[in-house]
């Protein structure tokens, strides 16, 4: 016997629920897990994360971990907001985003990590970047769905 899940209803405040509304809330979300997974390893391991990066500086890997995990508690309430909310709000997360990456190259360019946690760091940031560019190309598209 198999029993179905009832499909959920979008929220009426909101209007029906369009497919470009959709993949901006997905290219979120996922911006949401990543941010607060990292940041949970972060949190969780500083103490390791110190001796992969070659520094001593534990605190400060507590300190982004819990600026991530807040960053991802803001952008997946943004996934829900309305449409104008929405449209602003994705393009301050994504710039968010493209501040992260151009922080990282300076971390990377200056050399004040090993090459380990370089390494580490570069594909955070890619993964950023790629979550910035789904973003505000799914915001576009949901723009041009408005008009």
């Amino acid at each position: 016997m198999t029993t179905s899940l009832p499909m959920s209803k979008p929220d009426p405040s909101i209007g029906p629920v369009s497919r470009p509304r959709r993949h901006v809330q997905l290219a979120l979300r996922i911006n949401a897990a990543f941010s607060a997974i990292t940041g949970t390893v972060a949190l969780l391991g500083a103490a390791r994360l110190n001796e992969t990066f070659g520094l001593d500086v534990a605190w400060l890997f507590r300190v982004v971990g819990g600026g991530l995990v807040g960053f991802a508690i803001i952008v997946m309430f943004v996934a829900t907001t309305s449409d104008q909310a929405l449209v602003v709000e994705t393009l301050m997360i994504s710039v968010a985003d493209l501040g992260w990456v151009a922080g990282t190259a300076v971390v990377l360019l200056v050399g004040i990590v090993d090459r380990s946690g370089g390494w580490i760091l570069a594909g955070c940031a890619a993964v950023v970047l790629d979550l910035a560019i789904a973003q505000l190309w799914t915001r576009r598209r949901y723009m041009q769905s408005l008009s």
